[in-house]
């Protein structure tokens, strides 16, 4: 970007660190629904700091990047309308990704100084604008290894991992876990940092045969399509895998070693010491300590919770289907983790947890996230980059998000603000595959 660049730009991009403008442009919303309620402007009020003292820290950052996750577009839709019901303020600006520069801090003893490059999560939202008040415990500085475009992929998906793998899973060296929906955003990360950070034994399951080869250059230990018709080998029929294979916790120890018997499956027999390829998963992957389910299908739980190895296992649900939360839903789903919760007090079976994501004193874990891109322990998985922030570049993002037409995350470019900042293509090119990194340029 050059000093003409910089000189054509409006008032609000040519602010210095100091000066902060009373409006801002930002993507919002004022009721729920499709692409079509998203709206911009570039008056939008500019959020300040409050009159009285904030209970926790605040700083205010110019937001540079931020990333698309499917929560935005499941919260506008209003999937959890039923969930967030006298807690939604409109108008909402969506997005909760961000790397940035922080332009004004609530005190002399903030632990960011001005100027400061950081990048976090607003568990509020908000970071489609150009300005963000973020609490400054969910953010951490950025390493100068790191662009902003690759820092902003970190904290939704990176603090997803951690602290399901970590905290709730208790996943370390040679644990076994198991990833249905591995070639997602959230799948993706989780596989890498149990393999690559923590030691674990990955098996990852793909909902389609492109999503399988993506994964596969990741090494997990096992790859495999998890909605696949199992064959009947003698009969040439296929079956129904959800309702026709018999119970997995079933399986003799000459089966779980892959030499396979004949498996009665209802209407149908699969061929003894037939390839692992034509058999369904359930057979084929060991019990496992932990599942990371990142789809949310209730008949895939049902196929895959004898495979947790122990009573001390767990269920960790981190996706859901693309589908409102009824209220009888929320009651039902209460109801499971609750009874689960119980029985795996007493020690009489594995516990289901449903995740939510805590982006509350977060500094230390994004911290540690962020160096293990810098070791290149986790690479960033990025498919799309927008490099202007306006209602087509957003609402084609969204478009190709909830579509699921790209696998990765994509970035929009918010503020194209002071030349030195302005290096993500550079620093995106010292990856060995430049080529995974496609750039919109409307």
């Amino acid at each position: 970007m050059t000093e003409k660049d910089l000189n054509s730009l409006s008032p609000t991009r040519n602010s210095n660190l100091t000066t902060i403008p009373p409006t801002m442009e930002a993507i919002f919303y004022e009721e729920y629904g499709g692409l079509n309620v998203l709206q911009y402007s570039n008056r939008f009020k500019t959020p300040q700091f409050e009159s009285k003292k904030p209970k926790q820290e605040q700083v205010l950052v110019r937001v540079m990047y931020t990333s698309i996750n499917p929560l935005d577009f499941k919260i506008r839709n209003g999937f959890f309308r039923h969930i967030f019901v006298g807690k939604t303020t409109f108008p909402i600006i969506p997005s909760s990704d961000m790397s940035g520069i922080v332009v004004q801090t609530s005190g002399d003893d903030s632990k960011f100084k001005v100027g400061d490059e950081v990048f976090g999560i607003n568990g509020y939202g908000g970071c489609l604008a150009e300005f963000n008040l973020v609490n400054a415990n969910s953010l951490a500085l950025k390493p100068k290894e790191l662009s902003h475009a690759e820092a902003c992929t970190i904290p939704m998906v990176g603090l997803t991992a951690h602290q399901s793998l970590v905290e709730i899973g208790k996943v370390k060296e040679n644990s076994s876990v198991l990833i249905l929906g591995a070639s997602g955003n959230v799948g993706n990360y989780c596989l890498q940092y149990a393999k690559n950070v923590l030691g674990a034994e990955v098996y990852a399951g793909c909902t389609t045969e492109k999503g399988v080869q993506l994964v596969k250059e990741l090494k997990p230990e096992k790859t495999f399509l998890l909605y696949d018709r199992t064959r009947s080998i003698k009969s040439g029929k296929e079956t129904n895998t959800s309702e026709d294979i018999s119970d997995p916790s079933h399986r003799s120890e000459q089966q779980q070693s892959n030499e396979h018997t004949t498996i009665s499956t209802g209407d149908t027999t699969v061929l003894e010491n037939a390839d692992e390829e034509d058999m369904p998963f359930e057979y084929s992957v060991p019990n496992v300590d932990v599942i990371i389910d990142c789809i949310g299908d209730q008949q895939l739980r049902k196929r895959t919770w004898k495979l947790l190895k122990s009573r001390k296992a767990k269920y960790i649900q981190i996706g859901v289907a693309n589908q409102e939360i009824s209220l009888w839903n929320m009651l039902t789903l209460g109801a499971f983790v609750s009874w689960r919760k119980v029985i795996s007090t007493i020690g009489l079976g594995p516990e289901f947890v449903f995740f939510r994501v805590n982006s509350n004193n977060q500094t230390e874990n994004l911290e540690k996230l962020a160096s293990y891109h810098v070791s290149g322990k986790i690479k960033p998985n990025i498919a799309t980059s927008f490099d202007e922030m306006n209602l087509e570049n957003v609402k084609t993002a969204y478009s190709i998000s909830e579509s699921r037409g790209t696998r990765g995350k994509i970035l929009i470019q918010v503020s194209k603000w002071l030349p030195q900042y302005d290096q993500s293509r550079k620093y995106l090119m010292r990856f060995n595959k430049p080529a995974m990194y496609k750039f919109v340029s409307q």
